[in-house]
Formats: structure tokens, C-alpha cells, sequence
């Protein structure tokens, strides 16, 4: 999912899922509040625990 910064981001789940925001080269884990800066980036949610998750991302501010 693309997201476009600055702005202050808020992941919520129903279960535990990998999150990975990747911003050009760097890619960083994400937990619950994330921030990106001026550039674009992407967020990638994955399930290791193949169950039904749910979630929602809400920006802040």
C-alpha cells in the first residue's frame, strides 16, 4: 500500500502481523505508530500466523 508523507501513521490489528515500511533503499519494521517523511513509501503486512487478520491503518493529526 502506498503512502505519501509527512504524516504521522497509526496501525491497528486484530493479531499480530509483520509490517515493513520501505522508503527507497531502507526498509524499517513498523509497530503500532509510524511516521513518513516527504518522500513516498510503501507498506507491506504480512501474516505468519496464516489466520485471519484484521486491520486498519488511520493517519493522525
Amino acid at each position: 500500500m502506498p503512502l505519501a508523507g509527512p504524516r504521522a501513521w497509526t496501525l491497528a490489528t486484530s493479531a499480530p502481523l509483520s509490517a515493513t515500511l520501505t522508503c527507497g533503499s531502507a526498509a524499517v519494521a513498523v509497530t503500532a505508530t509510524f511516521a513518513v517523511g516527504s518522500t513516498s513509501c510503501q507498506l507491506a503486512l504480512a501474516d505468519p500466523t496464516n489466520q485471519v487478520v484484521t486491520w486498519q491503518l488511520t493517519p493522525d493529526g
